[in-house]
């Protein structure tokens, strides 16, 4: 139904927008971006559980169970011992909020699947509104005076505004109403990835 849709939109925003950008980004003061990753790829498994008793096409057989193990066991090799010998040097605060964001996304999936009859860029744009309304508050608590933010920091922030925010709403939107819930979720294997590949054209980064 219509209230449905809108509260899947209102829950987006605020669960699947305004709150992991928060916990995460104020979790990566003190835990490594590798293990931070480690928790965001495992947001499938999380999906997986979830959608099996909210939707009845989307339920976890042994294959999906097994293809789910198998990608988060990638994801780990992929990091090294490095990633997992981090467990014992972050904080258990800042680890437990990096799970929280990877559940607040686990709750994103599956509430998109309520909204399929808003069209794709309407949604996009209410939720991600929403979600920038949520964190104003948030402004109380800066100090203006000391921020003197460089022409290549302001360009990032406008950057991700329009590509992986704006423009990948939208394309999120589009495949939740063609797929399932965990299928979009999968994509989270490929950040690790993609992310080496930019770190090192962007700034030679390299893993090690």
């Amino acid at each position: 139904s219509e209230w449905k849709s809108w509260l899947a939109m209102s829950v987006m925003g605020i669960v699947g927008t305004a709150f992991p950008f928060f916990v995460i980004t104020t979790a990566q003061k003190t835990v490594d971006s590798s293990l931070a990753a480690l928790y965001v790829a495992a947001s499938p498994l999380f999906v997986a559980v979830m959608a099996h008793f909210f939707f009845r096409d989307d339920k976890v057989t042994p294959r999906k169970a097994l293809g789910v193990a198998v990608g988060f066991a990638g994801v780990a090799v992929l990091f090294g011992p490095e990633a997992i010998q981090a467990f014992g040097s972050a904080s258990v605060a800042a680890q437990a909020l990096c799970l929280l964001g990877t559940i607040f996304y686990a709750i994103s999936n599956i509430t998109a699947r309520y909204a399929k009859d808003i069209p794709p860029f309407v949604f996009a744009a209410g939720f991600v509104t929403i979600g920038a309304i949520t964190t104003w508050p948030l402004l109380f608590t800066v100090d203006f005076e000391s921020l003197a933010p460089s022409n290549i920091a302001i360009a990032g922030v406008v950057g991700l505004a329009i590509g992986p925010t704006a423009m990948a709403s939208i394309v999120y939107m589009i495949l939740i109403k063609r797929t399932s819930a965990t299928f979009l979720s999968l994509t989270g294997y490929t950040i690790p990835v993609i992310s080496a590949v930019i770190g090192y054209l962007a700034f030679k980064e390299v893993q090690t």
